[in-house]
């Protein structure tokens, strides 16, 4: 009797349950839509992709080819890798030239492999070593600036120091015929304030004109 007794309450605490989540629960006829906004899902990574195709044509343009700079034997660290990584969402280049005297090394940790990654996914990173008629590096295993101007007053481009990440670069810059960034000032008396860390011309502005065959000659591979 207490068996049958027991058995009937559960049952009746059963369907009181099954009431009070009825009621409290949504009406049947409630249709529930999860909408999505794919435009919203897959935000565009390249700056210029949000630009339309006949801005990005102008033949005013300067090239959008950009080189990189590297001396000494070292590392390839992460902060390098921001750099060009800046480079490559902000400006989109047809082709990025990184110059060196002596290619970077792995560290014994195979840690800093940002370089070979760099080149793996991107086609248009072209690595090519100075040649000894291209003095690209100075003494103390720094940029060769003169270097630097003489490449850029043939070819046209822009060079990026190896520390310098872009947070905006306007595309409306690729109009003038010379664009120089400094540093700030950390200290006033240190000559590397003087040093530009990025600068972009067109091709043919006045300087020591040179013939850069072969930089030339990669980039059009």
């Amino acid at each position: 009797m207490c068996f049958l007794t027991t058995s009937a309450v559960l049952i009746v605490l059963i369907v009181l349950s099954l009431v009070t989540f009825r009621i409290a629960g949504p009406p049947s006829d409630r249709r529930y839509h999860l909408q999505l906004n794919l435009a919203d899902m897959t935000p565009s990574y390249f700056v210029y992709d949000s630009l339309p195709h006949q801005h990005l044509l102008n033949s005013s343009f300067a090239p959008n080819v950009v080189y990189y700079v590297w001396c000494g034997r070292r590392w390839f660290e992460f902060k390098h890798y921001l750099s060009v990584m800046s480079v490559v969402r902000l400006l989109r280049p047809d082709n990025i030239v990184f110059c060196y005297d002596s290619e970077p090394v792995v560290d014994s940790w195979t840690y800093n492999t940002w370089y070979s990654e760099i080149a793996d996914i991107y086609p248009f990173f072209t690595r090519h070593r100075l040649l000894d008629d291209e003095p690209g590096c100075a003494r103390n295993s720094t940029p060769n600036m003169t270097f630097v101007r003489n490449l850029l007053t043939s070819t046209g481009g822009m060079y990026v120091n190896e520390h310098t990440i872009l947070s905006r670069y306007s595309l409306d810059l690729r109009l003038k015929d010379l664009v120089v960034g400094f540093r700030p000032k950390s200290d006033p008396t240190s000559s590397d304030n003087d040093t530009p860390v990025l600068l972009a011309t067109k091709p043919g502005l006045p300087g020591i004109r040179r013939n850069f065959r072969y930089i030339i000659l990669i980039n059009c591979l």
